[in-house]
């Protein structure tokens, strides 16, 4: 038994593929159903009264499937890409708005003799409709940053544009206060960050985001921590003529390298006390970047002038 299968085993091969030919060959030459899941395209309704722009609201499905009659061959020789399925809805009203789909709406884009036979499912849609709107929106970055020792982050994580304009449903385009970027990470930071991140779009939504990158920048320097010597102390909230003793103090900063190396001791610590009689702690503005780890002496004494 075994001998006999495995004799003339070519001649029993090529049989088997000669059948199959001939087979496919029959086949191809008739006519067939089948069925597709190709791409639905629906555009935004159209106001047929002229009035405000309408815009979809929910998310119709990407695909549509439908039977398509040809020829065995030409069927073989057709893919899902070769069809689409095109709605252009009109709508003058908000709300629910109910489509049909249909086999002439169908787009065959192939040279091969087929038809749409029917539209299988979906048949309608069933699509929430909204006025258009437009807002802008701040842009919130994703940003987490581990700098490495020895090292600082100079100021914040700056973001241009730091607002982006959106395009949507009025309900929607109301309902949301930031848009946020992708997310970014860095462990061991020891150099600035000067990237494009992309901007996200909020999640189940319509809205349209025309600006789909931003530029996000940090400033890392190396730590450093220097001593200024003879920085004025100024009065605040006196008369002309109030005075400091001592007019001059010692302070020690630190923070990015860059940036204390660059400051001026007479114009940008900008020290001060306030203006009362007595002696009184010496203060700094608090919007500074750098840390003032030390400032000597710590007091001063207010000089009223000599009419006071």
């Amino acid at each position: 038994m075994r001998r006999w299968l495995f004799a003339d085993w070519g001649l029993k091969l090529g049989a088997v593929l000669l059948g199959g030919c001939l087979w496919l060959y029959a086949v191809s030459g008739h006519p067939f159903n089948r069925e597709f899941a190709i791409p639905l395209k629906v555009a935004d309704p159209a106001n047929p009264t002229g009035g405000s722009p309408m815009v979809l609201a929910s998310r119709p499905p990407s695909t549509v499937r439908v039977v398509v009659k040809g020829v065995g061959m030409d069927l073989l020789r057709t893919s899902a890409s070769d069809l689409e399925l095109s709605v252009a809805p009109e709508s003058p009203q908000l709300g629910t708005l109910i489509v049909r789909l249909r086999e002439d709406q169908v787009e065959i884009n192939t040279e091969y003799d087929i038809v749409v036979e029917r539209v299988v499912e979906p048949r309608e849609l069933s699509l929430q409709v909204d006025r258009r709107a437009e807002r802008s929106v701040p842009v919130r970055p994703r940003v987490g940053l581990r700098i490495a020792d020895a090292y600082t982050q100079v100021g914040g994580v700056r973001v241009s544009p730091d607002s982006v304009r959106m395009v949507g449903p009025a309900s929607q385009v109301r309902s949301v206060d930031a848009i946020e970027t992708d997310s970014l990470y860095e462990e061991d930071l020891r150099a600035d960050i000067d990237r494009m991140v992309a901007v996200r779009r909020p999640p189940d939504t319509m809205i349209h985001l025309p600006t789909g990158e931003v530029r996000v920048t940090v400033d890392v320097q190396e730590l450093a921590e220097y001593e200024i010597p003879e920085v004025p102390v100024a009065v605040r909230g006196g008369p002309e003529g109030a005075a400091v003793s001592p007019a001059r103090v010692t302070v020690r900063v630190r923070g990015g390298a860059d940036l204390i190396g660059a400051l001026n001791p007479q114009t940008d610590l900008g020290l001060y006390v306030e203006y009362a009689a007595g002696r009184h702690p010496i203060m700094v503005p608090g919007d500074r970047l750098y840390e003032v780890r030390q400032i000597v002496p710590a007091e001063a004494e207010v000089l009223l002038p000599p009419d006071e």
